[in-house]
């Protein structure tokens, strides 16, 4: 029940994040907010505390494609930011992608860390270094190439995802001429 509230802390925590972002006069599209907010839910109501990523075999893999898609959206919309600023200066569209790209597997990386955190300090299993996914069961524990597989698949979707809305947005900038 402590970690179910502490998800719940947390869920509100990052809830608020698109206010925080408002108030920094960013130019971030309302639908990204309303994705932004269905992902936390996605996130930590149904996939932690539903215990869907114990239930749904997919559920991890999706959120982590995406969760790569949202987070690449979120970096076009710094790269438009910048481009309009006063005096700013203009990106072409292929290092836009380059860069949208690298800020989420940066990104990607840096949640890779948190779960591995996480595992060593809580006595998790976010990295599926243990054979079962139910909360409170350990299974065997998993080794070598096994060990990693969670991890680098996570990392794998959270890249598929940034190069479908970098493709998405690459089409949408030659043909509008944006």
């Amino acid at each position: 029940y402590l970690f179910i509230c502490g998800q719940c802390a947390l869920f509100l925590v990052v809830s608020f994040t698109p206010l925080y972002l408002k108030k920094l006069n960013l130019d971030i599209p309302d639908f990204i907010y309303i994705i932004f907010i269905l992902f936390c839910m996605a996130h930590f109501f149904l996939g932690e505390i539903m215990g869907f990523f114990a239930i749904v075999k997919w559920w991890d893999s999706a959120l982590h494609t995406f969760s790569g898609m949202l987070i690449t959206l979120l970096s076009f919309s710094l790269i438009n930011l910048l481009n309009n600023a006063n005096g700013g200066f203009k990106l072409n569209i292929g290092f836009a992608c380059l860069f949208a790209f690298s800020i989420t597997i940066a990104v990607g990386v840096l949640w890779e860390v948190i779960e591995f955190l996480a595992d060593s300090w809580f006595d998790l299993n976010m990295q599926r270094a243990y054979e079962s996914t139910v909360e409170g069961e350990r299974g065997l524990a998993l080794v070598g190439r096994e060990a990693l597989l969670d991890t680098m698949k996570d990392l794998i979707l959270d890249g598929i995802g940034a190069i479908i809305v970098c493709t998405a947005c690459s089409i949408f900038v030659i043909k509008s001429g944006k």
